[in-house]
């Protein structure tokens, strides 16, 4: 399928159709209001079909481009639900193409398109949609599901996969599917099994070990070997609770990294815990150490403890 421009997503029934009263209302609306009447009471395969063939007329018969597109956009979830995905995406291509202004098809399209295992055109269009909606968390979460896919495939470089993921639980840190993602990363392929053992623990507090990956996170977690008493092993683990948001357990294992060896990372993420916390004697204690080995970072530390206490 060739992709155009599509700048537009989204999954949630519109209300439009139902608003379309008045005796101006045009035989295609009529059509299109009587389709997602069909769809929405739809209990059974019948009704699903019955609904399709009703919103295929009704796209026959529409001229206003912002109506046309809705029903395009609700064809294609209506082929969703029937199981038929290459359908779908050709309505939610036809969504995106007919109108810019009215539905968020794009992201229906990218759902589809990763389902068809089309990464390259699912690509596309998800970054077209965080493009034009960049505060819409479905779009950031889609785009760490075919992270993990393009990775599971290696289609795209470890790094690069490992970056977008940790971007994504930045914004948001309980999204368990790309905690356990990292896990299995660090895990199977960076041979960081300290930190492998902090995301698996992690997913199963999310998950509460049931459901999901959650007996492969198990089964996981209770082969790895590593010695948490060793300062290495402190750190990893510290600086995984760190990227996990987990502060207070990040701070254990880092002040006990730190106390056989002075660790220059783990002296930045002590400080930037202890700015969270508001306490700015422990943090310039933290970053006069970092200045050792790296005085233009402590320099930035010095001026973000200085801005956030003011």
């Amino acid at each position: 399928m060739k992709i155009k421009t599509i700048i537009s997503s989204g999954i949630v029934l519109t209300a439009l159709a139902l608003t379309l009263a008045g005796c101006g209302r045009t035989s295609g609306e009529q059509t299109y209001k009587k389709a997602m009447k069909t769809w929405q009471k739809s209990k059974s395969v019948e009704d699903l079909t019955k609904a399709r063939t009703l919103m295929e007329q009704s796209i026959n018969k529409l001229s206003k481009n912002e109506i046309k597109s809705e029903a395009y956009n609700n064809l294609g979830l209506i082929l969703w639900e029937l199981k038929d995905p290459n359908a779908a995406a050709e309505a939610f291509q036809n969504a995106c193409e007919t109108s810019e202004t009215v539905t968020k098809s794009s992201f229906n399209l990218a759902r589809a398109l990763l389902e068809l295992g089309d990464l390259e055109n699912a690509q596309i269009s998800i970054d077209q949609f965080i493009d034009k909606y960049p505060d819409e968390k479905c779009g950031k979460t889609l785009l760490a599901t075919l992270t993990t896919t393009q990775l599971n495939k290696r289609a795209i470089p470890l790094d690069q996969g490992v970056k977008i993921l940790h971007e994504t639980i930045m914004d948001y840190p309980d999204y368990a599917p790309s905690i356990y993602s990292l896990a299995a990363l660090y895990d199977t392929q960076l041979n960081e099994r300290e930190k492998a053992a902090v995301y698996y623990e992690v997913y199963l507090g999310l998950t509460k070990g049931k459901g999901g990956q959650s007996d492969k996170a198990r089964a996981a977690l209770n082969q790895l070997p590593i010695d948490p008493q060793a300062s290495i092993g402190n750190f990893k683990i510290g600086e995984s609770y760190y990227e996990l948001h987990k502060y207070d357990q990040a701070e254990k294992y880092l002040n006990e990294a730190i106390m056989t060896r002075s660790l220059p990372d783990a002296h930045y993420m002590l400080a930037k815990i202890y700015i969270d916390k508001k306490q700015w004697a422990a943090a310039e204690s933290e970053a006069q150490k970092v200045r050792i080995i790296d005085p233009d970072r402590a320099e930035n530390l010095l001026k973000e403890i200085e801005a956030h206490r003011n």
